[in-house]
């Protein structure tokens, strides 16, 4: 044997020794020395972060998206344990331990922004695990969000769909009360996310979800948004009860399934119940249903039942994330001409009347609220996301003055955070008054003739209301609002080298138009926002619509085109696209369309729909 090959022989000795004998203790070794090298690299940078923040003054620089040493390093130990998981075979405690190891670095570098690398290890955690695993459950909906937030949805949709299609065939186990569900947290981060719960409640009404399911939550609510919103969403039936464990909770609601079955409709009353104890063999008495309580369900059946936000099974069997979901809900809806679920009381009109009093809104005038995002509420997400969904209240004078010169009032919404505005007749800066508060916010919402606004959750409250909104600075192009009354108009790209726009089937048709984080984007390319003009012009439309003059500045044939190019292209029917917007730029962005008869259009460029383009490599990337 020669020397080379006996070295070789004496290093693999221990080697082999260790793996067989001490397959736990080098997997936990391995997990914490991984760890610890993470660890250290994450407060090195946060540290050298506060370092040059402080000694410059100037604002830390967010980190790129592309690959850097610190990721180098991040993927090279993610081999190593990719490695040593194959090595290690199928040994459960060691695989249990690297699993948790992958799972807690993707959320670390998910809570820093570095969702590329976090994406590496969260699919790398969820590649062994089988399709039905609660952790898997878990895992595919991180690796979606996670997708989905690097405009990488056409990549996160089948981790969506994974996860509601096995939950739906869970549900479908016999005896498992299929009609109970739990809210999810997720329901309640954001005062968007309230607001479209009101989805649960007409997706039951169009008969695409059992009428006999009930929507319930036992979390303690007190201190999430949106505390009105919850108090209207109980009177629909949705059932919020006291912070307590669920167990008792679910068992009551299934004793409730059990005493009002919800196949064919029939109660379980008093005359049936005595005919079952009598014996009587009448064929009326409907069989009485076999369900299961929490202590009899298995754990991947109790998943099954929690009700998430972000992915939604349909009776036609699609399985779709929130975006397109709402919007399938929104667009039968109505088709089918039902009115808004919500709606003022008596009570509440009176409330809104005497707040109207108390800003100075003239009784006899009407008034529109405007809310600009600005990156001051949500200050720790901005902190890690630098969001393209923000604007500057500044241009958007001559929409204010638009307003105010048909008689009027503007309302500006938002939080003490933002800057104030200048005094001006007829504007009342709202966000900086002693009235502000959670539930004059919706009562103001509820009660405008319409919404001027960006991409946030108060873009969603007026909709519930049937308020129509103007929506601008929009971003990202591909997810827009889903009610039909409401305009929008995006941010476009642009490239930074030549000055020209990306084409609209561009966008649609790649990632580039979901990204909402300008450090996702390619280096070449940047967001533009709306110009004053644009603004107003938006602000026109809507004012001229709501005075039943459409004609003069709508082009329905238009809106159907762009429609027909978004829904091609893999986005959905959503808010209306501003006519003199796409008439402004329809030509740089490759869109054309027939002008509807009778309109003044004089921008179009061609017929049909636009030609397809040859994708920017970078867009894709």
């Amino acid at each position: 044997m020669g020397i080379r090959a006996r070295l070789g022989h004496w290093i693999r000795m221990p080697q082999q020794w260790l793996s067989n004998s001490f397959p736990r203790a080098a997997a936990g070794l391995a997990t914490a020395f991984l760890l610890a090298r993470l660890s250290f690299r994450l407060l090195a940078r946060k540290a050298a972060s506060c370092f040059s923040l402080s000694g410059s003054g100037r604002k830390a620089r967010r980190p790129p998206a592309r690959e850097d040493a610190y990721g180098w390093v991040l993927l090279w130990m993610l081999g190593r344990i990719e490695g040593l998981r194959d090595a290690l075979g199928g040994t459960r405690p060691v695989q249990g331990n690297l699993l948790r190891t992958l799972s807690m670095i993707g959320g670390r570098l998910s809570a820093k922004g570095r969702l590329a690398l976090a994406e590496k290890f969260i699919e790398a955690a969820s590649r062994s695990l089988h399709r039905n695993s609660t952790i898997r459950f878990d895992l595919m909906r991180t690796l979606a969000i996670n997708r989905f937030m690097q405009g990488k949805v056409r990549e996160a949709e089948p981790c969506f769909a994974e996860v509601a299609e096995t939950k739906q065939i869970l549900r479908f186990r016999s005896e498992v009360p299929r009609n109970v569900r739990f809210l999810a947290d997720s329901w309640f981060v954001a005062l968007g996310h309230v607001a479209m719960i009101e989805l649960l409640i007409k997706k039951q009404k169009l008969g695409w979800e059992d009428a006999a399911t009930v929507y319930a939550s036992t979390k303690d609510l007190r201190s999430v948004p949106g505390q009105t919103l919850l108090r209207e969403l109980s009177r629909l039936g949705i059932r919020f009860f006291w912070p307590e464990n669920i167990k008792p909770v679910f068992d009551r609601l299934v004793e409730e399934q059990i005493r009002r079955p919800s196949h064919g409709g029939n109660d379980w009353s008093d005359e049936a119940r005595s005919a079952e104890s009598n014996g009587s063999p009448s064929s009326d008495v409907p069989e009485r249903p076999s369900l299961r309580k929490w202590d009899y369900l298995e754990d991947l059946e109790r998943v099954s039942l929690i009700e998430e936000f972000w992915e939604w099974y349909f009776p036609d069997g699609k399985a779709l994330y929130f975006g397109p979901a709402a919007a399938k809900i929104q667009n039968q809806w109505e088709a089918e001409h039902r009115p808004p679920l919500l709606a003022r009381s008596a009570e509440s009109n009176e409330a809104l009347a005497l707040l109207r009093r108390q800003l100075g809104i003239p009784g006899s005038g009407w008034y529109a609220c405007l809310h600009v995002r600005q990156g001051g509420f949500h200050g720790a997400w901005n902190n890690v996301w630098e969001q393209a969904r923000d604007a500057t209240i500044e241009t958007y004078t001559e929409a204010i003055r638009a307003i105010v010169e048909r008689g009027g009032t503007v309302v500006r919404m938002g939080d003490p955070t933002m800057p104030p505005l200048r005094p001006s007749e007829g504007v009342i800066d709202y966000a900086h008054s002693d009235f502000k508060s959670e539930n004059a916010d919706v009562l103001l919402l509820s009660g405008t003739r319409f919404f001027v606004g960006t991409n946030s959750g108060l873009s969603v409250v007026p909709g519930i209301y049937g308020v129509p909104c103007v929506l601008t600075n929009w971003v990202p192009i591909g997810i827009p609002n889903w009610f039909g009354r409401d305009l929008v108009i995006p941010k476009l790209l642009r490239r930074k080298a030549s000055g020209e726009y990306v084409r609209l089937d561009e966008m649609l048709g790649t990632r580039l138009g979901y990204i909402q984080n300008p450090q996702d984007l390619p280096e070449s390319l940047e967001f533009v926002d709306n110009t004053p003009q644009e603004l107003k012009a938006q602000v026109e439309q809507m004012l001229a619509e709501l005075e039943g003059e459409d004609s003069r500045l709508r082009d329905p044939a238009l809106e159907e085109a762009y429609f027909a190019l978004a829904v091609r292209l893999g986005s959905y029917r959503g808010s209306r696209i501003g006519t003199a917007f796409m008439r402004k730029h329809g030509s740089a962005l490759g869109f054309s369309w027939a002008p509807a008869a009778g309109s003044d259009a004089t921008t179009s460029s061609g017929v049909g729909e636009p030609s397809p383009a040859t994708p920017d490599p970078e867009s894709r990337a």
